[in-house]
């Protein structure tokens, strides 16, 4: 591997106590992963973690819930994913600003009515502590994911 990035290998997770089910298969296993780091474009990014969703939701029973825990610009990716948007114009300074629309422990909620998936606005209350909240932007999330401009995007 290159780069000053390396994923934890599922034996030392296991070794350190994580509960990991090491029979899971993953749609894209850690050395697909490490290839990408540096080299994907935004669009590819947004293009992986459609493909991912897509995954799990044909895994998924019709009528389950999916919980995805995720940094900040896959929160965005999934948003785009589930809507049918384009990333739109997002640039390496926008992807490193995203926290700034979707802060740490944000809650994010979407429910499915036929094949449109929906933003619910605030399923949780948001926490706050000395002005720090992890609410998330929603006049961002609305923004750009627009229903008019959702144009069937397919990556």
């Amino acid at each position: 591997m290159t780069g000053k990035f390396r994923f934890l290998s599922i034996e030392e997770l296991v070794k350190t106590g994580y509960p990991i089910d090491t029979e899971y298969i993953p749609s894209k296993n850690i050395a697909e992963l490490e290839v990408l780091i540096g080299q994907e474009t935004i669009d590819e990014f947004y293009a992986r973690i459609r493909l991912c969703l897509s995954i799990i939701a044909s895994k998924t029973p019709e009528a389950a819930r999916i919980a995805v825990i995720s940094h900040a610009t896959s929160i965005d990716a999934s948003i785009k994913a589930l809507r049918h948007c384009p990333p739109r114009t997002i640039i390496d300074t926008d992807m490193a600003q995203m926290g700034m629309h979707y802060p740490y422990s944000t809650i994010v909620m979407l429910a499915q009515d036929r094949n449109n998936w929906s933003f619910v606005h605030q399923p949780v209350v948001p926490l706050s502590y000395l002005g720090i909240s992890n609410k998330s932007d929603v006049k961002f999330i609305n923004s750009t994911t627009r229903a008019k401009d959702n144009l069937k995007y397919e990556a």
